[in-house]
């Protein structure tokens, strides 16, 4: 295999240019401070999530958890995802889903204004309209 050439300038930038060869290429860099940005071949940061959130729906516990600093329980059925760091506004898509402890019954999730900060989760039973705290309870949100 041919080597890796490794070029930079004043202005900081490093190029990396892989052999022209067919095969697979490992790039092993040392242990020691700094920071390397890869951008070739990932998604543009629109298509990534902004913040996940899986939570107990008794309490509002945080199984796991990107960019969300907590889970408000604001009653039955009721909960603040709090974010940790702010949307840049309010028009984020997202979407929840849950698991419902009893089978027969089925459940409704639905949403109050989404603003910067936080995301209004609000889940219960069709049945009888009233608010029910489900087993677990999962939210994404993408900008």
């Amino acid at each position: 295999m041919s080597s890796v050439v490794i070029s930079g300038d004043t202005s900081g930038a490093i190029t990396l240019a892989a052999p022209a060869v067919a095969g697979t290429n490992t790039i092993t860099l040392p242990a020691s401070a700094g920071t390397v940005a890869l951008t070739s071949g990932l998604p543009a940061s629109s298509q990534l999530a902004k913040a996940w959130v899986q939570f107990q729906g008794s309490n509002g516990t945080i199984n796991s958890s990107y960019n969300v600093s907590s889970v408000t329980r604001n009653g039955t059925g009721d909960y603040t995802v709090n974010f940790t760091n702010a949307f840049s506004d309010a028009n984020y898509a997202f979407a929840v889903s849950s698991q419902w402890a009893v089978s027969t019954n089925n459940s409704t999730i639905v949403w109050n204004s989404p603003t910067t900060t936080t995301l209004n989760i609000v889940t219960g039973t069709p049945s009888n309209s009233a608010r029910a705290d489900f087993t677990l309870i999962s939210a994404i949100c993408f900008r």
